[in-house]
């Protein structure tokens, strides 16, 4: 039995199971199901290579030894085939608490050559331990175990069928043969869950990537996680693979993937490798007549038999009208074990069967095309522009390779490269687009060209957040003599593009219609495109809504919000602009929850992205230090406000209704008339510009209500909000309302609107306005589940602050007073007073008793 103990098991990284919870929970029923019943149970994973069978085994014998089941989990391997009943015998003995001890186990070895003693024998071993507690056996990759191991789990399942054993098996979902038919018997005999694990979805192998990398994913990394077809595996080994690489830098097909990939091939017939290795070369999909034509065959007579064999060993897919590899990351793991040579001649072959198709000839341009050949450069960038839509990345690399093959001596670059840095813009790739751009312009080109390429990265200008420079570079050309009329609209459309944040609303109101105007009567759908764009931005900061914003937008409550805002961000990395609207969002969602922590972080985050250009950022961080001024309860609150409503940009977000409610509500709880006044007068701004939609009228009321203690614009805000489906603002609305019913010595009606208002903010998630209510209910001696009372001691770490704890913890982990100002954006007096308040609370003297007490509570809350 020696040779068993080289069949362990892998072990764990201790990476988070991304992807997978929902199989979990349905493999933690039949556990359930057993230990409540007495009875036997059954799973089976079944998928593909890498998919991630491992990864649920462990995290159901996880799940299993946390509710109270014996746990046995081995493995089957091509290495050990030879091996009787490998995987069930070494189950018995794997991890802290093996199922059979020590003494017990070496019994096994002197029937361990007679198969049916030793059957019994293990039958023996698991009824007399089900009988303590039940037994899940995990028998992991049962397609490589023997036939005996196949016999052992037709027969062990029925003798054990009326004791608390849960059989959990994995398998690929290519198994053939007796252990198939063994798994029918299984899920035959036993209650049993069939699982066909499914590939992961892109956020899921995005987050592995994340675990792996300590950060996000570069666009390249990203765009082969989405060919990767959602295993894992691939996942796990393209991250190990662009480890310490920039993050605009592909990472090499793991050579791990390219082994396997030909171990796979040397196990086929010659001819099915042959079949798999070309259509390598054709694509990720491809015709039976396509790769027929490469092997020099006919479709029926050639391809058809073997594409039965490598169908079904899952190398291909056959959807009845095209054949397919499993992800592009598979087929470029196949590709690379072709040989140089092979490649090239194949590549060849298939361009002369393409013909005169760009799409279909630019795969093997990219591979066998030669410095200098400017017909195979236009080829491609036909190609990229054809498929920019539907292949972005894969079109920007075409139009890369294009004008790599030629260079600007060539007299037609120009206006080669000046398509080539469309297709860029429009991919995304901004920072190569106005590269290529400089060197277009560097070649002194026809003007229409260097237009052609100008107007094209004022998208990637935009999203890096360049206004100054967009703006700039359009004068520049603005200043040529030789320019057509469109070109000159163009030019000017971008400019006031550009222009549109700059604060004077008005005149960039005035300039945008003309531009649109001008483009509409000459027809000009590129000029009147960038014109309706401009026109947009300048309604957001008009405050036209909905273009002005909506902080929840689809989402239904305050963490779906966040969780879209994150993603929508990390997809984003370049795009400084929508960056910061996020960012800005992200701040509004945690202010909402009460999370003060992850607002100073949003904030903190904002401060940071690189919008020196953006002539309305400034406004926007001004904005978010008062909504952090007010989560603080800073009285510093109704200054920052006044210093909005006195800058001279704009920011979109003014106009948020969120927005314009938590001024009311400073200004009134400060007693700032002018403040109160200017609230009010945006709010009427905000309705006359959008008459006859509901939210701009409810704000209006609203805020007109909340400064003059109206109780009929208070309510008719919440009448004109109820059958609107924005249940934050009614909230809100609700909250105030029912505040000044109180107020007005109205109690019943008062607690009434209160408690819908809290109902509300509940099901959002927003905890830091449900908060806000507290003392208001409390004060109308009132008592609700939705706000306990709470007391806070006089004395120990829960008589801290919440500053107060975050000033602790920044000092224990090292911080001076004036670099925990900086991460708090409080003034170094405050952190000290914050400081001597905690040691008076904690009855210490020192920094150093400080940081043990800090870590001894972070310890406890770990534990708790």
């Amino acid at each position: 039995m020696d040779q068993l103990l080289n069949t362990g098991l892998r072990r764990q990284d201790g990476f988070p199971l991304r992807g997978r919870q929902d199989l979990i929970s349905v493999v933690s029923r039949v556990l359930k199901y057993s230990m409540g019943t007495g009875q036997s149970a059954a799973v089976v994973l079944s998928g593909e290579e890498g998919i991630g069978k491992t990864a649920l085994t462990d995290a159901a014998a996880r799940e299993a030894a946390r509710i109270g089941f014996a746990v046995g989990h081995g493995r089957s391997d091509s290495a050990v085939l030879s091996s009787q009943l490998p995987a069930l015998v070494w189950a018995l003995r794997t991890g802290q608490h093996p199922l059979v001890p020590a003494e017990l186990f070496a019994e096994l070895a002197s029937v361990y050559e007679r198969p049916p003693w030793l059957l019994d024998r293990i039958s023996d071993l698991l009824e007399t331990t089900a009988t303590r507690q039940p037994v899940l056996m995990a028998l992991e990759d049962v397609h490589w175990a023997d036939e005996l191991t196949a016999a052992a789990l037709r027969v062990l399942p029925e003798r054990l069928i009326g004791h608390r054993v849960v059989w959990l098996v994995s398998t690929r979902d290519t198994v053939t043969g007796p252990m198939s038919r063994t798994l029918a018997e299984i899920t035959r005999q036993l209650p049993s869950k069939t699982i066909a694990v499914p590939p992961l979805p892109t956020d899921a192998m995005l987050q592995i990537a994340c675990d792996r990398l300590d950060g996000d994913p570069g666009p390249a990394l990203r765009a082969l996680l989405e060919g990767a077809g959602g295993n894992p595996l691939i996942a796990v080994e393209l991250a190990e693979a662009a480890y310490g690489l920039d993050a605009d830098t592909e990472p090499p097909i793991p050579k791990r993937l390219v082994a396997r990939s030909g171990e796979q091939l040397r196990s086929l017939p010659e001819a099915a490798a042959r079949l798999v290795t070309t259509g390598s070369v054709l694509g990720t999909s491809f015709t039976p007549g396509a790769v027929s034509a490469l092997l020099d065959g006919l479709p029926g007579k050639t391809v058809l038999p073997e594409l039965a064999e490598v169908t079904r060993v899952g190398l291909l897919i056959d959807d009845g009208e095209r054949i397919s590899f499993r992800s592009e990351v598979q087929r470029r793991a196949i590709y690379e074990t072709l040989p140089p040579s092979i490649r090239a001649a194949l590549h060849s072959k298939a361009l002369h069967v393409a013909g005169s198709d760009p799409v279909a000839c630019a795969p093997h341009l990219l591979a066998g095309a030669r410095p200098g050949d400017f017909a195979a450069a236009t080829t491609l960038v036909d190609a990229a522009e054809r498929t920019r839509g539907s292949a972005p990345n894969d079109a920007a690399r075409l139009v890369t390779r294009a004008i790599e093959l030629v260079g600007p001596e060539v007299p037609e670059w120009t206006e080669l490269a000046a398509r080539a840095v469309g297709v860029l813009a429009e991919t995304g790739h901004d920072r190569e687009a106005i590269a290529l751009t400089d060197r277009v312009i560097a070649r002194a080109p026809a003007t229409a060209v260097l237009v052609r390429a100008e107007v094209s990265i004022a998208m990637p200008l935009w999203r890096l957040g360049l206004l100054e420079t967009m703006r700039s570079r359009a004068w520049q050309i603005l200043g040529s003599t030789d320019l057509s009329e469109r070109d000159r609209a163009r030019l000017i459309a971008v400019a006031m593009l550009a222009d549109s944040r700059s604060g004077d609303v008005e005149t960039a109101r005035a300039a945008v219609d003309k531009v649109l105007a001008d483009a509409r009567r000459a027809g000009d759908d590129e000029g009147e495109r960038l014109a309706r764009w401009a026109s947009a931005e300048v309604a957001g900061l008009e405050g036209r809504y909905p273009v002005s914003g909506d902080l929840l937008g689809c989402s239904a409550d305050l963490e779906s919000a966040w969780k879209s805002a994150q993603a929508k961000l990390a997809a984003l990395p370049e795009d400084r602009l929508a960056a910061g609207n996020l960012r800005v969002r992200l701040a509004w969602i945690a202010f909402l929850r009460g999370d003060l922590r992850a607002l100073e972080k949003q904030v903190r985050l904002a401060q940071r992205l690189p919008l020196d250009e953006d002539p309305a950022w400034p406004t926007a961080l001004l904005m978010l230090q008062t909504v952090l001024a007010v989560a603080r309860e800073d009285s510093r609150a109704v200054d920052l406000a006044r210093q909005v409503d006195q800058d001279g940009a704009v920011h979109r977000t003014r106009w948020l209704p969120e927005w314009q409610m938590l001024v009311a509500r400073v200004a009134r709880a400060s007693g700032d008339s002018p403040l109160t006044r200017r609230s009010v007068s945006m709010a009427r701004t905000f309705a006359e510009r959008n008459s006859g939609l509901a939210v701009p009228a409810a704000v209006h009321a609203h805020i007109t209500g909340l400064a003059t203690n109206d109780l009929v614009e208070l309510r008719q805000a919440v009448d004109t909000l109820r059958p609107v489906d924005r249940p934050l603002l009614l909230a809100t609305a609700l909250a105030d309302y029912g505040e000044a019913l109180l107020g007005a010595g109205s109690r019943a009606e008062g607690l009434a609107a209160l408690d819908q208002a809290a109902g509300l903010y509940h099901e959002l998630g927003a905890q830091g306005e449900l908060r806000r209510l507290y003392p208001v209910v409390r004060a109308a001696g009132a008592r609700r589940r939705w706000a306990p009372a709470t007391h806070r001691p006089e004395t120990g770490w829960g008589a801290l602050t919440g500053a107060e704890r975050r000033v602790a913890d920044l000092v224990a982990d090292g911080h001076s007073n004036k670099s925990a100002a900086t991460e708090l954006f409080l003034s170094p007096n405050t952190v000290a007073t914050h400081l001597r308040a905690v040691f008076g609370k904690l009855g210490i003297s020192s920094r150093l008793q400080l940081a043990r007490l800090v870590t001894a509570q972070r310890e406890r809350s770990h534990l708790d």
